[in-house]
């Protein structure tokens, strides 16, 4: 359900959204969760403020039970060094807000009483979200630092992995605790909407990953200079392999060898993408490569 647009991003409230504060009125900690979710909606505002200082778009942002998600159209063509800085910031806005308030405590500036809950709910969101586990903070630095090696396909799907797992955990612990305190079956719903997220997002990442690749093959053509990174593979080797681990801002040259083990040809990042998307991904690289020296018909 969109609520708005602040500063040209859309906002956005999940349904479910709405169904936990039902919940925490409840109980009798209705303020306790708007001051929540408004500690969220700043944490995922230093997102934006970030992402748009790297230049990318973000074109919403959306409150679900567990925090928030921001969303930045273009964040694969960025280095993923940049991914990385911009999901830190968030973490690094509730630090900034516990510093803050903390010395306005010390001023007189602020209510005392106020000062632990706001301290606690900032510790919680920022602390947590910097768990290494996607779609939180710490598994989109994760993600980022596994594209380099591995490409943005397999380091989502084993960030996702690592989601999930952690989801799995906090439902166990949360049913463990449920008998002991009515609190714990937060753990239990922050543990299904991770879970549920992690793969949305694993579910999303290939429809990311060919929107990037449509627009890497205009800026090829377009020329410019990039880093190379050179893979060896054999002729039978499908082109949906090696796109999925394409890095980042690196330009990939593939070397092909036949069944002896020979060199048999070459073929460039172009090549993959053009294939990908008239051949199909099942096309083998074999069938594109040319032989070394040959000139690229797409340059």
């Amino acid at each position: 359900m969109t609520i708005g647009r602040l500063f040209g991003v859309r906002i956005t409230l999940n349904a479910s959204f709405l169904a936990l504060l039902a919940l925490s009125s409840l109980v009798g900690l209705f303020w306790r969760a708007v001051l929540f979710f408004a500690l969220v909606f700043l944490h995922e505002m230093a997102h934006v403020a970030a992402a748009r200082r790297y230049g990318l778009r973000v074109s919403a942002v959306e409150l679900l039970p567990f925090g928030g998600v921001a969303r930045i159209d273009d964040l694969l063509e960025a280095d993923p060094s940049v991914e990385a800085k911009v999901a830190l910031c968030g973490p690094l806005a509730n630090g900034l807000l516990i510093a803050f308030v903390l010395l306005g405590a010390r001023l007189g500036l602020v209510p005392q009483e106020f000062t632990p809950l706001f301290v606690q709910a900032n510790a919680v969101i920022g602390g947590f979200n910097l768990v290494p586990a996607f779609p939180l903070d710490g598994g989109r630095v994760y993600r980022a630092v596994l594209a380099q090696r591995i490409g943005f396909r397999p380091a989502t799907q084993r960030a996702a992995a690592v989601g999930r797992a952690l989801a799995a955990m906090m439902v166990v612990l949360g049913a463990i605790l449920l008998s002991e305190t009515v609190a714990s079956a937060t753990w239990i719903v922050v543990g299904v909407f991770v879970y549920l997220a992690a793969g949305r997002e694993e579910e999303q990442a290939g429809f990311v990953l060919m929107r990037y690749l449509a627009r890497r093959r205009n800026q090829l053509r377009a020329g410019g200079r990039w880093r190379a990174r050179q893979l060896v593979v054999s002729e039978e080797t499908p082109v949906k392999e090696l796109v999925g681990r394409m890095v980042p801002q690196r330009y990939h040259i593939v070397w092909v060898l036949d069944r002896e083990g020979r060199l048999s040809g070459v073929a460039t990042e172009l090549d993959l993408i053009d294939a990908l998307f008239h051949q199909g991904s099942d096309t083998a690289v074999g069938a594109l490569a040319r032989p070394v020296g040959a000139r690229d018909p797409g340059a």
